[in-house]
């Protein structure tokens, strides 16, 4: 589990029997819990064997976990299975596969790699990633998908992403600027003037941030100095404001 809590997008609600309350106000943004806060009470429930568990990932009932298949160190287990295939799996799929497999890390595994969820025969290791100070909100949860996507690759990533992104339909020119586009996001461009994202087109700039499930809410074109020229000619750039399409992000 990363130490910074920027980095994971959703939050979480457990559901069990002598939950606070049922029904919709159950998903209240009270009873709502930080990645790090469900898994301890979820491992605290497999501990005591306090019956099934219901689990709500962001906007979908991930996982349901009964009580033939609670076992304790829950948390332990997605660790370690995250960490055998270097964090390419989200998890909530190592909770619902560990769910499936009654606890069993290796079949766990099997299911994993079965429904291509992971790169077999790779080992991808993921980047040491660090939030600048003066990054805008929002920017820690850009550079894990990014980090994501770099190591994985468009296919698997794909497999992984609630909206099916990047669209099956890009070609790999598209998916070469998507690259150049996140590269730069990893090294720390693209969010001041003084260093913008370059050498990616428009079109693939806006693919790159549909990826990560941004939409393009104004674009103006301006020079941020007149004096600076390129080639005896003024340098121009372009800033495109998008928002995301569930989080409060622009």
């Amino acid at each position: 589990m990363h130490p910074e809590p920027r980095f994971y997008k959703y939050r979480w609600w457990v559901f069990w029997r002598d939950s606070a309350c049922d029904g919709r106000t159950f998903l209240d943004d009270q009873y709502s819990m930080s990645t790090a806060e469900a898994m301890a009470l979820i491992e605290e429930l497999a501990q005591e064997q306090r019956g099934d568990i219901f689990v709500q990932h962001g906007n979908r009932l991930q996982t349901v976990i009964t009580g033939e298949k609670m076992m304790p160190n829950k948390a332990e287990l997605i660790q370690t299975l995250r960490s055998y295939f270097s964090n390419q799996v989200s998890m909530s799929e190592c909770l619902k596969v560990l769910g499936e497999s009654g606890g069993d890390l290796e079949g766990a595994m099997v299911l994993l790699n079965e429904r291509g969820l992971v790169e077999q025969g790779h080992s991808l290791k993921a980047t040491d990633l660090r939030v600048p100070d003066d990054a805008p909100e929002g920017w820690a949860y850009i550079l894990a998908k990014v980090d994501r996507y770099l190591r994985l690759g468009a296919d698997i990533y794909r497999k992984g992403d609630m909206l099916q992104m990047p669209d099956i339909v890009w070609d790999e020119n598209c998916l070469e600027g998507v690259r150049r586009c996140f590269r730069q996001f990893a090294s720390g461009k693209g969010y001041r003037v003084e260093s913008p994202i370059e050498n990616v087109g428009i079109s693939d700039f806006s693919a790159a941030l549909k990826t990560l499930h941004f939409r393009r809410l104004k674009q103006v074109a301006f020079s941020p100095d007149a004096e600076t020229e390129q080639n005896g000619q003024t340098v121009f750039l372009d800033k495109i404001q998008f928002k995301h399409l569930s989080m409060n992000l622009d």
